[in-house]
């Protein structure tokens, strides 16, 4: 439950920057810019994975809710429609979620 409240954490911090070009894009104006690849969170790649398929925060509803549609089910071991991450990346999200 840690992890999930964790990962549901990052996402909501790191999706906060992507609100308003959120909205924009759902009403068709423009895509949200991914997070930087430099970013020290270990999960970022996979989220970024997550926003570029169109996954996005508050998007459950439609099936398209960056956790609940895309990055738990990622970090289960899922295939998730449109959505390419290497294996390398979901491991060091995996690693650091676990309990130490």
């Amino acid at each position: 439950m840690k992890t999930i409240i964790t990962i549901l954490t990052f996402i909501t911090l790191s999706s906060a920057a992507y609100a308003i070009p959120m909205m924009n894009n759902v009403m068709g104006q423009q895509q949200p810019k991914p997070i930087p690849q430099a970013t020290l969170h270990p999960c970022a790649k996979i989220s970024n994975a997550c926003t570029k398929a169109g996954y996005y925060q508050g998007g459950a509803d439609k099936g398209k809710g960056i956790a609940e549609n895309c990055v738990i089910p990622i970090l289960s071991g899922e295939q998730v429609p449109g959505v390419v991450v290497p294996d390398a990346d979901v491991k060091v999200c995996q690693l650091a979620h676990m309990p130490h």
